[in-house]
Formats: structure tokens, C-alpha cells, sequence
């Protein structure tokens, strides 16, 4: 069975440790994001998904106060990180989130996961499952682009610039 508890600021290096073992993992995913984020006015929370105490998932949720108003925005960066084929860990780590969603009377909660589009196949999008709605536009002034490309600049040779 899974299990999900909040990790505090005294655990950011086993976060960032377990963090690390997913294949979908983004440097947004690192504790440190949500320390940046606060300055902000987003309030960093950070939970772990637990199996027979191994972590099979995780979730930084930002938490933001919509000002003059009793309600709040989430947003999940580049997450939740999760072993994509198993959806308890899933079910077990939005489950928990729509609590805190219920505590902070936030009206949304804005993800955008780390996976590979081919990894949805045959339309089965797990996020659909659970009542998840794409973005019509690949890109928009709210939105970040759906597309973010890498380059290593470690392999950069020198002598060509």
C-alpha cells in the first residue's frame, strides 16, 4: 500500500537523493526550487510517496495565495516524478494533493510532468484518468513552452568557438 508523507526542510538532502532515482527527474524536481519559489510568496510542499518504506514517488506542490481572496493557486514543476507504468503511487500522490488543495481552498492545480510525449500511448493518458485537462495552446504567455530543449554544454569543444 502506498503511503504519502511530507518531507520538511530537515530532509532536503534524502529529497534530493530520492528524487534523483526517477528517470522523469528535472532540476526543477530539487529541493532547492521550492526555497526559490518562496521568494515568491509560494509555499513549498514537499511529499513522498512510500511502499514498504521505499519511495516510489514524489511531489514538490507550490501553494500560492491569491491576494485579496480566500483562495490559492498550486502548481507541481516539472512533476510529480513517479515510475510511469505504476498509477497507485499516482492515485496515492494526487489524492493527498487534492487534501491540500481542500485545506488551502486552492481553485486549480497546474502540473506539467516531466514525461516524453511518446510515452503516452494509444491516447491512455494517466492525467486525463484524473479529471486532468491538456492546454489547448502549445504555448502562451501563462504557459511555459511544452517543448524545452537541452544542450550540454559540457561537450562543448573549445577550440571550435
Amino acid at each position: 500500500m502506498v503511503s504519502i508523507r511530507r518531507i520538511d526542510a530537515a530532509e532536503n538532502m534524502y529529497w534530493d537523493q530520492q528524487v534523483q532515482k526517477f528517470e522523469m527527474v528535472h532540476p526543477l524536481n530539487a529541493f532547492g526550487w521550492g526555497a526559490v519559489r518562496s521568494v515568491d510568496n509560494w509555499k513549498p510542499i514537499y511529499l513522498a510517496a512510500e511502499n514498504d518504506g521505499v519511495v516510489c514517488g514524489m511531489m514538490m506542490v507550490l501553494v500560492k495565495k491569491i491576494p485579496y481572496s480566500p483562495y490559492s493557486i498550486m502548481y507541481c514543476p516539472k512533476g510529480p516524478v513517479w515510475n510511469y507504468e505504476d498509477i497507485d503511487t499516482l492515485a496515492a500522490l494526487l489524492a493527498h494533493t487534492r487534501r491540500i488543495g481542500a485545506e488551502h481552498n486552492a481553485i486549480f492545480l497546474r502540473i506539467d510532468p516531466n514525461i516524453r510525449e511518446d510515452a503516452i500511448v494509444d491516447g491512455k493518458d494517466p492525467f486525463k484518468s484524473f479529471g486532468f485537462i491538456h492546454l489547448e495552446q502549445r504555448w502562451t504567455f501563462r504557459n511555459s513552452p511544452r517543448d524545452v530543449y537541452r544542450i550540454d554544454l559540457t561537450k562543448i569543444n573549445k577550440a571550435d568557438d
